[in-house]
């Protein structure tokens, strides 16, 4: 997990979390990892944020409040 958080290019992470994530499947068969398709973000002051519905994932790294 900390090699794919610190990956910055974005194909290599994606390829790092699809291999966590097909091991967490292969060694738990009872686990389901939930993706919520909506997070709100309430506070107006919010930059940087990625609009949901982009992309399947959401990544905050460079969100902020200004």
């Amino acid at each position: 997990m900390g090699e794919a958080d610190a990956q910055p290019d974005a194909a290599k992470r994606k390829e790092l979390y699809t291999r966590i994530q097909q091991q967490l499947a292969d060694d738990a068969a009872n686990l389901w990892l939930y993706a919520p398709n909506q997070l709100a973000v309430l506070k107006a002051n919010v930059k940087n944020y990625q609009v949901p519905g982009i992309s399947p994932s959401i990544f905050v790294g460079e969100a902020y409040f200004s």
